[in-house]
């Protein structure tokens, strides 16, 4: 806050309107800006069209900076444009809401069911509404997957078999989409075992005689040759 005397707000609208600038916020309006130190929630036209300014004057004052050392880019000098608030079009045909997910209907289930004293608070989280979403192929398959939920298998069946009113498939859940190998980059998978890459060591030869023998020193490098007997 500054004293509206002296306020940098009112140099500024007597040095615009100088050379011509209009229009102009009033003086009582930037006298109310000094005294309140920023711009208040509802300006008038005049103010919000000069806000960037005022803003940049305000914070000049605040560092101490008089107006005869404030510099004023060309876009300080002109007012901005306000975009008039647009009434909101009213709709004169019905909208049809998007239909909800799996995962919307399991947990608006879930809240229902919580409400009416059927599921205790917190006892049945996200991750086991997900494994409910993926789809169930039985009724029994809703115990199978989250045994607390057993007793509402045909009542979790029936509510994620039935599709969304309009819509001929229900939605499917982001995280509960998958995509194929193909897509992403991945080769196909195969059901033949891959073959073991390590090559089969040399074996040494049959003994002779009762007695060993050695292999050569060509098959082993390095390896020093075997002494003969005298």
């Amino acid at each position: 806050m500054s004293d509206p005397k002296d306020c940098i707000l009112l140099k500024w609208r007597a040095a615009m309107a100088a050379k011509g600038v209009f229009p102009l916020p009033t003086e009582a309006e930037l006298r109310d800006i000094c005294r309140l130190g920023r711009i208040p929630d509802a300006p008038s036209q005049a103010v919000a069209q000069w806000g960037h300014a005022i803003a940049f004057l305000l914070g000049q004052e605040r560092f101490g900076v008089p107006w005869e050392s404030v510099h004023l880019t060309d876009d300080l000098t002109r007012p901005r444009p306000v975009a008039d608030s647009a009434p909101t079009p009213t709709r004169t045909g019905p909208v049809a809401d998007p239909a909800p997910t799996p995962m919307a209907r399991l947990r608006a289930w879930r809240d229902q069911a919580v409400t009416a004293g059927r599921l205790p608070k917190g006892g049945i989280t996200d991750n086991h509404l997900m494994l409910m979403a993926r789809g169930l192929s039985s009724p029994d398959d809703a115990g199978t997957r989250v045994p607390a939920l057993a007793a509402f298998g045909r009542e979790l069946f029936d509510l994620l078999k039935a599709n969304a009113p309009g819509t001929a498939t229900p939605p499917v859940d982001d995280v509960m989409r998958t995509r194929p190998r193909s897509a992403m980059g991945l080769p196909p998978a195969s059901s033949t075992p891959p073959s073991d890459p390590t090559p089969p060591g040399p074996t040494s030869p049959p003994p002779v005689d009762g007695r060993p023998v050695y292999p050569s020193t060509t098959q082993y490098p390095g390896a020093a040759p075997t002494p003969r007997a005298p």
